[in-house]
């Protein structure tokens, strides 16, 4: 993983707004440095960031002078001890790098040039360096990039060292540490070292990226592809026809995206975050395609969600609302908020956790939105609010899929009378007896295959630990009365929801007469005389057969013979 800083405001595709020159690729961890950034091409980074960055070293943890990639190499090791050679000085849990031998110096080779901005040592107690110079190769000599003179032993013993910027922007293949003269003793210990192609000090907070144009951004770190430290991270202005894709997960420990031009966009990744929105769309912003979670695990802020809809705006998501955090604390559980007049609709699950402020909801709903749900939706304590959110306004409900009840509240809470509300079910209560609906009006499709569940009286009631009330299914007509008896259904077809079985079991066609109405069809089986006869012949060596029997017949040449065979 490299680092890549933004050093002035510009267009992405411009080498010279990056530090070192060099345009971020791949693996490339990309802060905007307080800088606004145009994305103007299809780009594939590691992720994008407007917050501070912490440095990260571009030499590999080594494990030995050739792996895992790139050459450690050094003037010389301990006399006749040979385990403190130069790959140790590259990994952190090693004592390092010591040489008895001078004059001193220790090199890294990158498998490719790599432009070094600053480095820094461990701390060492003993065998400091005094005086040294980091220089680069260019292939013929040794280039002087840096120079340190009188750095002394209680600096070293303290803190250890690391150098300013030291200004290079040339991509070197090879660098190494020339030790002209030591603290004390003959010898020289180097530890922890570590090269950075960004200077700590340029890393700073704010800035962030602008998307006008139809291009494709992929950020490909697990957790934190697109991830916002100050104010809006990434800010999308394209209008239609063009398409704007993002292929990242995004966190929201500020408003990490902002969509404001009316472009059609698709979010591939999880949406997650605690008190601001990971995506936030303005006014009638066109299109969202959204694939992936949108997950809530925490926060205090009651009006925000992980995605706030705007007004006016579609929005299609194909995957799981969910809240993760715990019970109380003062926190809002809002996944999705709405300003209104929107159509948003759901393929996944809506999934409650421990809920108990009155603003717990994972849906909020606004004036006039339709909102469609092919999924199921699951308690604690909320799916929509239709008192406290929904003022003066109606809006449209359609949800095909389970509503359960959850140990703390209802899966649907709706109380305003405005609002349309169809439902397909099953509804099914809490094991405690909590049930999936609280609203004020609703429409009922019917489904085969649809019930409510109830939970009976046989504990009393009692809550959980004790033993949950067994369930008690009223079933949609489809499901009762509607249904055959199962002596009227085939043998081994399952009907009504599983509950029930056909008996009969109907013979095929080739087994009854030919003509005579069987099932669906009519049966196949043909009798003639020749068959008769051919069956008969085909059997006549059968014990007591027909056949047999008609074979003893006597006759009188039979009966001649015979008398004939006594005399």
């Amino acid at each position: 993983m490299a680092q890549r800083a933004a050093i002035a405001s510009g267009n992405w595709s411009n080498p010279a707004i990056w530090n070192a020159g060099v345009l971020p690729g791949p693996g490339d961890v990309v802060g905007s440095n307080n800088f606004t950034v145009t994305i103007d091409q299809n780009i594939n980074v590691e992720r994008l960031t407007n917050a501070a960055v912490s440095l990260v070293t571009i030499v590999p943890v080594m494990t030995s002078n050739t792996t895992p990639s790139g050459i450690a190499a050094s003037s010389g090791v301990w006399t006749n001890n040979p385990t403190y050679e130069a790959w140790t000085a590259f990994n952190s849990t090693q004592f390092g790098y010591l040489a008895n031998v001078g004059p001193f110096w220790l090199s890294y080779e990158f498998p490719t040039s790599r432009a070094v901005s600053n480095y820094a040592i461990g701390a060492t107690t003993s065998g400091s360096m005094r005086d040294w110079t980091f220089e680069g190769w260019n292939g013929v000599s040794w280039v002087v990039l840096h120079t340190v003179t009188n750095y002394l032993a209680a600096s070293w013993s303290s803190s250890g060292y690391t150098s300013p910027d030291i200004g290079n922007t040339t991509a070197y293949i090879r660098y190494r540490f020339n030790c002209t003269a030591v603290n004390t003793g003959s010898y020289v210990q180097m530890s922890n070292v570590r090269l950075f192609e960004v200077y700590s000090t340029a890393l700073i907070s704010g800035g962030g990226f602008i998307l006008n144009d139809g291009v494709t951004v992929t950020c490909t770190d697990a957790t934190n592809g697109i991830a916002a430290g100050a104010a809006t991270c990434l800010t999308i202005t394209a209008i239609s026809p063009a398409v704007v894709n993002l292929n990242a997960n995004i966190t929201s420990s500020v408003t990490s995206i902002i969509k404001s031009g009316n472009c059609t966009l698709n979010v591939t990744g999880l949406l997650q975050g605690n008190n601001n929105a990971a995506l936030s769309l303005n006014t009638n912003t066109g299109i969202t395609n959204i694939v992936g979670e949108i997950r809530k695990s925490g926060g205090s802020i009651s009006n925000v969600g992980i995605l706030n809809t705007g007004t006016g705006n579609t929005i299609n998501i194909t995957g799981d609302l969910t809240y993760t955090g715990g019970l109380g604390g003062g926190n809002i559980k809002k996944v999705l908020t709405s300003s209104g007049s929107c159509n948003i609709n759901i393929t996944g699950n809506l999934i409650g956790s421990l809920m108990s402020s009155s603003g717990d909801f994972i849906l909020i709903a606004g004036t006039n939105d339709t909102i469609n749900i092919t999924g199921n939706i699951l308690g604690t304590a909320g799916f929509v609010n239709g008192t406290a959110t929904i003022t003066g306004g109606a809006f449209y409900l359609n949800v095909i899929g389970q509503i359960i009840g959850g140990s703390g509240g209802p899966a649907i809470n709706i109380t305003n009378t405005s609002a349309i509300i169809i439902l397909t079910g099953p509804f099914i209560s809490h094991e405690s007896g909590i049930q999936p609906l609280y609203v004020a009006r609703m429409h009922y499709r019917r489904t085969i295959g649809s019930y409510y569940e109830f939970r009976d009286s046989s504990t009393n009631g009692a809550l959980p630990p004790a033993a949950a009330a067994p369930a008690t299914r009223l079933n949609s007509p489809e499901v009762g009365s509607d249904l055959p008896v199962v002596t009227d259904v085939r043998f081994g077809t399952t009907y009504g929801y599983g509950s029930l079985v056909g008996t009969v079991r109907m013979p095929t066609a080739n087994q009854v007469t030919y003509g005579v109405a069987v099932d669906n069809t009519f049966g196949a089986a043909v009798l003639t005389a020749a068959s008769v006869w051919d069956y008969l012949v085909d059997n006549i060596t059968t014990a007591n057969s027909i056949g047999s029997r008609l074979k003893n017949v006597s006759t009188p040449q039979t009966v001649g013979s015979q008398l004939a065979s006594l005399l």
